[in-house]
């Protein structure tokens, strides 16, 4: 067994504010967002593994998009994606509006993204990722609408987005999650969009979709990159987990007579209860699952889920012997031949088609690349016509099957970490790059900011205090000046009186001047009085 792990980040905990935000909406709002994204709203409350993730990540086979455990493959379907959202509201959603279409996740405009949001002005788009909290102070409380009424064209329409920009916060932060900054990628505005209310012209018949392709095309790809030693896993790894848990629960239950049928309860929810009641085992460290997927055999993997709702499946494309995949930052194929089981039905031999030609990021390009091959393959895709075997939980496969499954693997590398060797997505990396020099230079200056406003407030505070000091101090300095002046003349004044008493004792003048001195000593605190109030002295 190789002792090299895989690690790289993941989402492992729905981010504050959307959990806030999911509080705020009301009954109508939540029903509103069932009908369009089915049961996604609960992978907020499933408990992440990140070392599950890291470890079956080892087994992924990125040349034939499959996980290999010895000579079992297993991988993610459409079906299987879509029937884990599905519940009564998107069942009944897709009767009056067929998503019989395939998305093409095009890059919006400015222009574009203001007239999807309903905006009449909005600078905060001119981004090619958006910052979660820029949606939740316009839209995540009823009372945030009058934080910004230039930016709506009236209540109404900030009404009638309040829901849409949730659902562009959940799936760009937990479905399609760029990195651990809650940025959300313009694109998935253009995706929910279409999702809520299609895409046509006035007048035209709107096409209408389902998100499980574009899903994923995206898991697919964040399996492939972090296997080669991406950092972040930028697909929905809780779907992932879900789903591949699901087909190590091994289950006896009686062989179902038709297929099961859309619940008004989410399967996500009862999906714990599910490996709690089967004794599903959860390990903590990493060596012990991958002993768990080491040890896989045929006869231990739940092959067609209890709850399985399709009618119809996908099997290949218009002329590829496979269907092509667009996600939010690339195309991946999709080739569901290679796990027939998954169906019910009996593994066949795999169709076989030159892959390497869809297998591409977008690396800045707004349109789709092979837009034209990816609708034509999904509008004439083949649907499978085998029906279901027996025991639809162990359907098998043919004799030739594991001959052939021999020969495709000959000269193929057992998966496991590929270690000294990254590839990097250059366009993901440097908005890492950017987002968290973006992140400190805002954290920069607000404290210059800070330090600034504090700086000048002390500075006020300062020249204040100056202000009163110079005026305190003219003030002192002349009621002192006037207090001496009297003082002066006082003096003048006795002397005068006291010279007019030529030949009179000293004892004999005492008792003269008493009487002027009391009198005196008044005019003394009226000119002083006087001097405070401003008038001048008086010249007594």
């Amino acid at each position: 067994m190789a002792k090299q792990h895989l690690s790289f980040e993941m989402i492992t905990e729905t981010p504050n504010l959307l959990r806030v935000w999911w509080n705020n909406l009301n009954v109508c709002q939540k029903r509103e967002l069932s009908i369009h994204l089915g049961n996604l709203p609960s992978i907020m409350n499933l408990k992440v593994w990140p070392k599950f993730i890291e470890v079956v990540t080892r087994f992924w086979d990125d040349e034939r998009m499959v996980f290999r455990f010895g000579e079992v493959e297993m991988t993610p379907t459409v079906e299987e994606i879509k029937d884990c959202l599905d519940n009564i509201g998107t069942c009944q959603k897709r009767k009056n509006h067929p998503d019989h279409h395939i998305l093409l996740p095009d890059k919006p405009t400015s222009a574009g993204l203001k007239n999807m949001l309903l905006l009449v002005s909005a600078d905060w788009l001119d981004t090619p990722s958006i910052p979660l909290v820029k949606f939740y102070e316009r839209w995540g409380h009823e009372n945030y609408y009058k934080n910004f009424p230039n930016e709506f064209h009236d209540y109404g329409s900030w009404r009638h987005t309040q829901t849409l920009a949730f659902a562009v916060c959940l799936l760009g932060t937990m479905v399609f999650p760029q990195d651990r900054g809650n940025e959300i990628d313009t694109r998935i505005v253009m995706v929910t969009h279409a999702i809520f209310e299609g895409v046509g012209k006035k007048g035209q018949v709107k096409k209408y979709f389902n998100l499980a392709p574009i899903i994923l095309a995206d898991i697919y790809r964040s399996l492939g990159k972090c296997k080669n030693g991406f950092p972040f896993f930028q697909g929905c790894n809780i779907l992932l987990q879900w789903w591949m848990s699901k087909h190590l629960v091994k289950t006896y239950e009686t062989q179902k007579q038709k297929l099961a049928e859309p619940q008004k309860e989410s399967r996500l929810d009862h999906y714990e209860f599910h490996l709690s009641n089967n004794r599903f085992k959860i390990h903590n460290t990493r060596e012990s699952w991958a002993k768990v997927f080491h040890d896989i055999k045929e006869e231990d993997v739940q092959w067609m889920f209890q709850d399985f709702m399709s009618e119809k499946i996908a099997i290949q494309g218009a002329k590829c012997p496979f269907l092509i995949l667009p996600g939010i930052r690339g195309v991946r194929p999709y080739n569901p031949s290679r796990v027939m089981r998954q169906f019910g039905r009996r593994q066949i031999l795999p169709f076989k088609g030159d892959t390497s030609r869809y297998v591409f990021d977008y690396n800045g390009c707004d349109k789709i690349p092979h837009a034209k091959d990816i609708c034509q393959e999904w509008s004439g895709r083949v649907n499978l016509k085998e029906s279901m075997a027996e025991n639809r939980y162990e359907a098998g496969y043919v004799d030739e099957y594991k001959k052939w499954l021999q020969n495709d693997l000959r000269d193929t590398l057992d998966p496991t970490p590929r270690t000294g060797r990254q590839i990097e997505d250059v366009q993901v990396r440097l908005q890492i790059q950017a987002y968290h020099f973006q992140q400190e230079w805002d954290r920069r200056e607000q404290e210059f900011q800070r330090k600034e406003q504090e700086y000048l407030r002390r500075e006020q505070e300062f020249q204040h205090r100056e202000y009163e000091s110079q005026r305190a101090l003219a003030f002192a300095t002349q009621e002192l000046a006037d207090a001496g002046s009297c003082l002066i003349r006082l003096d003048l004044n006795l002397d005068d009186q006291l010279n007019t008493l030529q030949g009179v004792s000293m004892s004999s003048k005492a008792v003269f001047a008493e009487p002027h001195v009391i009198t005196n000593k008044f005019l003394i605190r009226e000119e002083v009085e006087k001097a405070r109030g401003g008038a001048g002295p008086s010249a007594f």
